[in-house]
């Protein structure tokens, strides 16, 4: 049933081609088979199921949370991997890294949030905040196969293999996920095709066409949560860093959050418009934070947000490079 649907959808929306992993068809992320008696839920999550309903964040946190490792990390080093080094040089999150240092070095461990967080250690945002810092938190990947390496890295932070809705309620989707072609698997590096993987019929403003233009795709249905549901499953009131990277959701993902349940102190947000949107940016600052830069980093903006209460935390950022005070 859930095939037919979608090849139908696709058939809609011009899509002749389609690559279909048959194991990924089913919804992904479930960790546990659900019993009988969670049929409806089952059901209902397909949307819609409200951010804060009582029996979605049971449901969540007992089938789609993957928790803590407490094995060592299996990380892959410079030698092992030499994209890992060279790729940080050429994306955003070197500037990000710095930011994080200067934000946080002196705190005691936080909880973090990273949405779009492949696999757990390709420019990771949160990677550092957890080795060195000893912070925990939750990661959130769509993408099946960039899922399966971030488990085999033991992070030590809950993981789930799901995506962020950006409506105010569970939903299912259709995910794309871009692959290196056989023909230039020595030439490119399959990372770079798995961080532009995206949402069917999400707008992408992106730079790399490239990767749309040449990769190979499959499509696959994958289960959507709003971003407060993840934390009230897990009695989570309190995020110290929310790094957002989903390829075209992050603006309608931030305006579902409920923001009289959940705290967010410091966001990075990746908006890939060609334009700094004030009108987003106003509705952020609405919401009680303060615009510290937007840095643009090969035409990605990354845009950095603070609670107006986080004084100490302001202070500190007139250092970062390209505030806006």
């Amino acid at each position: 049933m859930r095939i037919s649907r979608l090849v139908q959808l696709a058939a809609a929306l011009g899509i002749s081609t389609i690559i279909i992993n048959f194991s990924s068809i089913k919804i992904l992320g479930r960790i546990y088979k659900p019993d009988k008696d969670n049929k409806e839920i089952e059901y209902r999550i397909k949307g819609p199921l409200y951010t804060n309903d009582t029996r979605l964040l049971t449901y969540v946190r007992e089938n789609y949370m993957h928790p803590p490792s407490k094995m060592p990390y299996n990380l892959s080093t410079g030698d092992d991997d030499p994209t890992y080094k060279q790729f940080s040089k050429e994306s955003s999150w070197q500037y990000i890294h710095d930011c994080l240092k200067l934000l946080f070095s002196d705190e005691s461990p936080g909880f973090f949030i990273e949405a779009g967080a492949l696999d757990g250690q390709f420019i990771s945002n949160t990677l550092w905040l957890e080795q060195s810092l000893n912070w925990t938190g939750l990661l959130i990947e769509s993408d099946r196969e960039s899922y399966r390496h971030l488990l085999y890295k033991n992070r030590h932070a809950w993981s789930s293999n799901t995506c962020l809705s950006d409506k105010p309620y569970a939903k299912e989707t259709i995910h794309v996920s871009l692959h290196v072609k056989e023909t230039d698997a020595f030439i490119r590096v399959p990372w770079n095709f798995h961080a532009n993987s995206y949402e069917l019929g999400v707008t992408v403003h992106t730079t790399s066409e490239e990767f749309f233009e040449t990769a190979d795709k499959a499509y696959s249905v994958v289960q959507c949560f709003p971003l407060s549901t993840y934390l009230l499953s897990l009695n989570i009131s309190v995020v110290d860093f929310l790094s957002l990277d989903i390829q075209g959701s992050e603006k309608d993902v931030i305006k579902n959050i409920i923001w009289d349940a959940i705290k967010i102190r410091v966001m990075f947000v990746e908006i890939t418009d060609k334009d700094t949107d004030e009108e987003f940016i106003k509705y952020v600052e609405s919401k009680g934070y303060v615009f510290v830069n937007r840095p643009v980093v090969h035409k990605i903006e990354d845009y950095l947000f603070i609670r107006k209460e986080e004084h100490y935390l302001l202070a500190k950022s007139k250092f970062v490079i390209g505030h806006v005070f």
